[in-house]
């Protein structure tokens, strides 16, 4: 697996130098809702792509209560959430899903868990056990410590010296980005220190169905993809999917994915016939050309990885050896940013990733190594 330092460091730079658009007068946390159905509701921040990423977030209301996916990575947008629930229904929120144990789908639903305590977080197995292990704990323990300021830190670094991280030249259209990261790292650093592990109280492994009253809401695990207890909501009747990061436009996140058996996860989302599916970062899916763009990448990847693996190939030389020409270009659409991006963090996590499968390494460890002794 990547290391954790080097992976986020490389995810933020990501991230930011996708922000296309120009600094607007809009808060880091400000967000836009739309009506998918009648009493579904989506929350998307205007720029999806400026750091720190605010999660895709989908509001259901049922005959009795309200159901919440992806509530809110910072407390902020879960604020957010929360004052627009009460501003569309008086009811209750009874449940709250997180799609998967990366914080910025679940560490801000504290203020909405807080007004209405007696509501259940639902979760994959996995999801919780992550929240409460080695991969939720130390990420938080380690923004908190200051991740995000000595990474802003290193940010600046090399904005001030013109290079990226990797020493290639900044281009002078990356700048702003960069500018806009570092300020906005003073008020990510500060909401880091709201936030709160709140791991699933309701669990489940397969499949978990809840009824809203009339309204029928399908929980459903497909697989290892982005993560192990990747959990996507059906609301059949209205075909809409929240997919959670299983699906991220218009690159998606690999770090300590299982890129082969994403793929069939991909399937199984596409055979559920949906008229929109809510991607956990980025626009709207209307139909599956993207899901199929992403099931072919992966493909290449796990069998371009495999191979090599089966020759014996060492891991440099299999980096070096993948060749996602076929599909880069139709990510990208021959734009530069989104090319450092794509490798960043989809074509070198993916690989990675694959390697570790292929050999039998965990992606998502849920214990801490004990520490190495010296002599």
């Amino acid at each position: 697996m990547l290391h954790l330092r080097a992976a986020f460091v490389a995810s933020l730079i990501a991230v930011l130098l996708l922000a296309a658009a120009p600094a607007h007068a809009v808060g880091l946390f400000d967000l836009e809702w739309s009506e998918l159905a009648p009493g579904v509701h989506v929350a998307q921040r205007p720029d999806p792509m400026r750091y720190p990423v605010v999660c895709n977030t989908v509001v259901v209301i049922g005959d009795d209560g309200v159901l919440v996916f992806d509530a809110g990575g910072f407390p902020s947008q879960g604020e957010r959430v929360l004052a627009k629930i009460k501003s569309l229904t008086p009811k209750p929120v009874q449940y709250i899903v997180i799609s998967h144990w990366h914080g910025d789908h679940n560490r801000g639903i504290a203020p909405i868990l807080d007004a209405f305590p007696k509501a259940q977080i639902v979760g994959h197995t996995f999801t919780r056990a992550a929240m409460l292990g080695a991969p939720g704990q130390r990420i938080l323990k380690s923004e908190q410590a200051g991740g995000v300021r000595d990474t802003a830190a290193e940010v600046k670094k090399s904005l001030d010296e013109g290079k990226f991280f990797d020493g290639t030249p900044l281009d002078p259209a990356e700048k702003p980005f960069f500018e806009r990261f570092v300020t906005d790292a003073v008020e990510h650093q500060a909401e880091v220190m709201r936030m709160r592990i709140t791991p699933p109280t309701l669990t489940f492994d397969d499949k978990l169905d809840i009824k809203l009253g009339k309204r029928l809401v399908q929980l459903r695990h497909f697989g290892p993809g982005n993560t192990k207890g990747d959990a996507v909501m059906i609301l059949p009747a209205e075909r809409i999917v929240a997919a959670g990061d299983t699906v991220v436009a218009p690159i998606p996140y690999a770090f300590g994915s299982y890129p082969a058996s994403w793929v069939s996860v991909l399937r199984e989302l596409n055979g559920t016939r949906y008229k929109t599916l809510v991607p956990g970062h980025g626009p709207l899916q209307t139909d599956t050309t993207f899901l199929d763009l992403m099931g072919e990448a992966l493909t290449l990847v796990a069998s371009q990885v495999n191979a090599a693996v089966a020759q014996g190939k060492p891991a440099r030389e299999v980096f070096k050896s993948v060749d996602l020409s076929r599909v880069e270009q139709r990510f990208t659409k021959g734009d530069p940013i989104l090319q450092r991006f794509f490798g960043f963090y989809f074509r070198d996590p993916a690989i990675e990733s694959a390697l570790n499968v292929a050999k039998g390494i965990e992606n998502e460890k849920l214990t801490e190594d004990p520490p190495v002794k010296t002599p």
